[in-house]
């Protein structure tokens, strides 16, 4: 696809290659060591940066034309491509298949999701190997800040509010109970509540590439920190996620995680101080969730 190549190495290990774009290679590799570095887990696929587009350019003749020109001089991330017979897309395949997968491995799958809010869920994003462990894919969106309570979809900080309608007197705190209601907006309606606080260039251009696609557009929208957050509720969601189980051995690698850990870690251009901040304040959100249930919930 556009930005993405299948790469096959001389001793036949195959591997995804994306172009880096708005930080996403930070993002997909920043997630691997925070999985398998931090956490010692293996949710996400081995990923490293790479110049792909310079090595293609160098084989020269041995790439068609179109693809070489698209890839030239572009870094990327490239990421160990794992193989699955499973179609995640079909409900029942899924639900026989996750019915399959290990409890730990499950919860751990969801931890992970809401603390460092890949709220990106959709089903192409997930892999699950003949060994039914997961391969979580496309974590590019981690990067985006967002503010959610546990239990709850994720308030994501998307556009940021229109020049003439930034204010400075925002609460320190996150206004959830501010939130509006927009129940399957048309054009016009959403056209209405963003006037006066988005660019008639920006709302054309998200009705066009995003919100025109979906079927039900339902949403909250906060207001906050000169920044449209929107909790997707009729679109691109699968609902908010909670573990049924907590592995003890889990919460101890959550518990353990620091402030400057996560900081070595991590691109400081697609990953700001506030962005670990409020990672660990999730962290907390799971440990309190956790703390508050029967111990016949708690694996060893």
């Amino acid at each position: 696809t556009m930005g993405a190549l299948l790469v096959t190495f001389e001793d036949g290990t195959r591997a995804i290659w994306k172009a880096d774009r708005w930080d996403s290679a930070a993002a997909e590799v920043g997630a691997f060591r925070i999985v398998f570095d931090l956490l010692g887990q293996r949710l996400v696929p081995p990923t490293v940066r790479r110049d792909l587009g310079n090595e293609i350019e160098q084989l020269g003749g041995a790439i068609p034309e179109d693809t070489r020109s698209k890839f030239t001089n572009t870094n990327g991330s490239l990421q160990y491509f794992v193989p699955s017979r499973f179609d995640l897309i079909d409900r029942d395949t899924r639900e026989a298949v996750f019915e399959s997968i290990d409890p730990e491995h499950l919860s751990n799958r969801i931890i992970y999701y809401f603390v460092f809010g890949q709220w990106d869920r959709n089903t192409g994003n997930v892999i699950v190997d003949d060994f039914y462990k997961f391969a979580l894919i496309d974590n590019s969106t981690i990067k985006t800040r967002q503010k959610v309570r546990f239990g709850e979809l994720p308030f994501v900080m998307r556009d940021r509010l229109d020049v003439s309608a930034q204010r400075k007197d925002w609460a320190e705190n996150f206004p959830f109970h501010k939130a509006v209601l927009l129940t399957n907006p048309t054009k016009k309606e959403l056209h209405l509540f963003f006037d006066g606080k988005m660019s008639q260039e920006t709302f054309e251009k998200k009705w066009e590439d995003e919100w025109k696609k979906q079927k039900d557009l339902t949403m909250r929208i906060v207001l906050w920190n000169n920044h449209f957050w929107i909790q997707r509720i009729g679109y691109g969601n699968y609902g908010p996620l909670i573990p049924k189980i907590y592995s003890a051995k889990t919460l101890k690698k959550y518990s353990d995680l620091t402030f400057s850990e996560l900081r070595r870690v991590l691109d400081p251009k697609a990953f700001p101080d506030v962005w670990i901040e409020e990672a660990l304040e999730r962290r907390d959100q799971i440990l309190k969730a956790a703390s508050q249930i029967s111990r016949d919930w708690i694996l060893p």
